[in-house]
């Protein structure tokens, strides 16, 4: 999973999970510690840490990463 500190749609990545296996392969995880991204409106499970609001979510809800 990646948990994301968020302003409204968007967050900037502050963990980043083990990949996601599947049956024949390894999926590595295409987001990165402090990338900044696009998520879905009603995804993943918002909750208050250390005051301030994380969003824990698969990666495969992200819809983008945004460069800069």
């Amino acid at each position: 999973p990646i948990v994301i500190c968020r302003k409204n749609l968007m967050g900037v990545i502050v963990s980043v999970g083990d990949d996601q296996r599947m049956p024949n392969k390894l999926i590595k995880c295409p987001a990165k510690l402090n990338d900044h991204v696009i998520f879905k409106r009603y995804t993943g499970l918002e909750l208050m840490v250390n005051g301030e609001y994380c969003r824990f979510m698969l990666w495969d809800e992200v819809f983008a990463t945004i460069k800069e």
